[in-house]
């Protein structure tokens, strides 16, 4: 519903969106910032550990790499990426036109403003690059991969528990452009 409301207003129907550019790019104070980035991966990995604990499972058997073969699937994974990437690449393109033949325009989103604002400090966006780098997205690979894909694999075929876990990624992260790679 957000989605929808969300792609109405910026592509032109529907209400106007409710903030400027310039009032988006008002961030909270630094210390809100901070306190925010420590509790996302304590609340993260809170998750996990209980999550692990109440199905009695091990690291290896939560995220399928058993010992001594964490380089091997290392590799596996860089390969696969490479060579599914021209057709990420392809499907991403062709999304992406269609978004622009149906009129929508993407705003600048929240996070390049904040980045972009002279007015913050230095230190502060080498903080937030190395949280947005480095940590979010590895509590976020292991919520999803290690947790949600295979909590949802119990009820329903793995190849769908991909599809619903993916949709569900893209839509809490509010940015239509990425619902399709």
């Amino acid at each position: 519903m957000v989605l929808i409301s969300s792609f109405r207003s910026r592509r032109g129907g529907g209400e106007p969106p409710p903030a400027t550019a310039e009032a988006r790019s008002v961030a909270p104070p630094w210390p809100a910032m901070v306190l925010q980035t420590l509790l996302f991966p304590s609340v993260g990995f809170s998750l996990i550990i209980t999550f692990m604990f109440f199905r009695k499972t091990s690291l290896s058997e939560a995220f399928g790499i058993q010992r001594g073969e964490f380089w091997k699937r290392a590799r596996q994974g860089v390969l696969c990426y490479v060579g599914a990437l021209p057709i990420l690449v392809a499907v991403s393109l062709v999304y992406q036109l269609l978004l622009h033949l149906v009129g929508f325009k993407e705003p600048r989103q929240d996070i390049v403003l904040w980045f972009a604002n002279p007015a913050n400090p230095v230190w502060l966006k080498i903080y937030m690059g190395f949280f947005a780098v480095a940590v979010a997205p590895v509590v976020e690979e292991l919520l999803f991969r290690g947790v949600a894909i295979p909590a949802l694999s119990k009820y329903v075929r793995t190849t769908i528990a991909v599809g619903f876990v993916s949709l569900f990624f893209a839509a809490i992260h509010m940015n239509v452009p990425s619902l399709v790679p």
